[in-house]
């Protein structure tokens, strides 16, 4: 089977089963907080993937799956929300750059660990987001932060 088929197939799927997860957090989240949970998902398993790659040499398979599935729900989820501010337009390139990347050889370009420490890196991110939104919805005085929020940031 072609190669850029076989990757197709991965986004498309994927993508099911990204755009899926936000719906589960949808059910007990506003959109932000289940997108922001989607996205966190993504870092966690990629990371988790990644790793487990690096150590045990294991499959690249369940890596591309995970990644261009949720780089193609975070691409088609920008468009559907019609925005398009700097920002989206940078997200847009930075998922269709990395789809592209991740059909190279991952020998020759070590894509596997930049993904890997990338996606890691972001994971505090997403803590002190949802942190920072939960205390917003308390409503108690401007500038509050709960203790969660502070020990992240």
């Amino acid at each position: 089977m072609n190669s850029t088929l076989i990757h197709l197939l991965h986004s498309s799927v994927g993508f099911f089963l990204y755009k899926h997860i936000n719906l589960f957090f949808q059910k007990y989240q506003n959109k932000k907080l289940a997108n922001n949970s989607t996205s966190f998902f993504h870092a966690l398993t990629s990371s988790l993937l990644g790793v487990n790659y690096l150590v045990n040499n294991s499959s690249i398979i369940p890596i591309k799956f995970n990644s261009t599935g949720y780089f193609t729900y975070d691409i088609i989820n920008i468009i559907q929300q019609n925005k398009f501010s700097f920002t989206d337009l940078i997200y847009i390139y930075h998922h269709l750059a990395s789809h592209w990347y991740m059909t190279l050889n991952p020998l020759k370009y070590q894509w596997t660990y930049i993904l890997t420490w990338a996606e890691f890196s972001n994971l505090p991110g997403y803590i002190v987001y949802y942190n920072i939104q939960k205390d917003k919805q308390k409503k108690l005085w401007k500038g509050y932060k709960s203790y969660n929020t502070k020990y992240w940031m």
